[in-house]
C-alpha cells in the first residue's frame, strides 16, 4: 500500500477494514530465515476486495506459507462502506 502511497486511513479518501483473514502453513520457518513475501489483489467486488500473500525461505525456495485477507472500503465519516476508489483499482490492475 505504502509503495502505491497509501496507508490504511487513507486509500484515495476512504480507510479500509480487515473483514476476514486465512492462512495456511506450507513448511517450517526459523527465526533469522530471510523470506520472500508476495502480494497480489484480486477478486473485487463494489466495495472491497482480497489480499493474497506468499512467503517463501529466500534461500531454499520452500513455501512457508499462503494468506488473504478480506478488505473493505470504509468512510469514517459517513460510518459506511465505501466503493472501491477507482484509482485504486485502476493502479492494482496496471501492475498485473
Amino acid at each position: 500500500m505504502n509503495h502505491l502511497g497509501y496507508s490504511e486511513s487513507n486509500v484515495d479518501g476512504s480507510g479500509i477494514i480487515m473483514i476476514d483473514s486465512a492462512i495456511q502453513y506450507k513448511s517450517e520457518g526459523f527465526y533469522g530465515d530471510e523470506l520472500l513475501v508476495e502480494v497480489a489483489v484480486n477478486d473485487f467486488t463494489g466495495i472491497g476486495c482480497d489480499f493474497v500473500y506468499r512467503l517463501t525461505n529466500k534461500n531454499t525456495n520452500k513455501e512457508i506459507a499462503v494468506a488473504k485477507t478480506g478488505i473493505v472500503f470504509f468512510n469514517y465519516e459517513k460510518r459506511k462502506t465505501a466503493s472501491v476508489p477507482t484509482a485504486f483499482k485502476r493502479k492494482i490492475e496496471d501492475l498485473s
